[in-house]
């Protein structure tokens, strides 16, 4: 039942899963479609918690700005004493995405600029001294 609800949401708001829905129902009706969409994102769910990889439809500037958010809320001890945008690339970088991406927007303030990923392998060995100090 909560599976349905988040299916109705991505369809809203995906395109991806937009077409997805109109595609099945066409041939299946919108509840069977629907079912058919919350099942398709158990699977998305499955293959992104078991295999540690992004959505490949996942959108990597959303992305980002979640980890923006996420970081801020944990603050710098609990990010391995990495700024937030170090935390960003990071967190980009483990999940295979965003690897070109260079800024970020960020509401309506300056972009924030991210690392390169030459520069974050410079941070990451600093983060990963500062974690086996502890």
């Amino acid at each position: 039942m909560a599976m349905v609800e988040v299916a109705w949401t991505a369809v809203e708001h995906h395109p991806h899963w937009k077409a997805q829905f109109e595609r099945l129902s066409a041939r299946l009706g919108k509840n069977k479609a629907m079912v058919a969409i919350a099942r398709k994102l158990l699977v998305v769910v499955w293959h992104v918690l078991t295999n540690h990889e992004a959505n490949r439809h996942a959108d990597p500037e959303k992305v980002a700005l979640q980890f923006v958010v996420w970081s801020r809320k944990v603050r710098a001890e609990n990010r391995a004493g990495l700024k937030t945008r170090e935390f960003v690339r990071r967190e980009l970088m483990r999940l295979n995405m965003g690897g070109e991406r260079e800024t970020i927007g960020w509401k309506s303030t300056k972009p924030i600029r991210l690392p390169s990923q030459e520069e974050a392998k410079v941070f990451l060995h600093r983060s990963n001294r500062w974690l086996t100090r502890k």
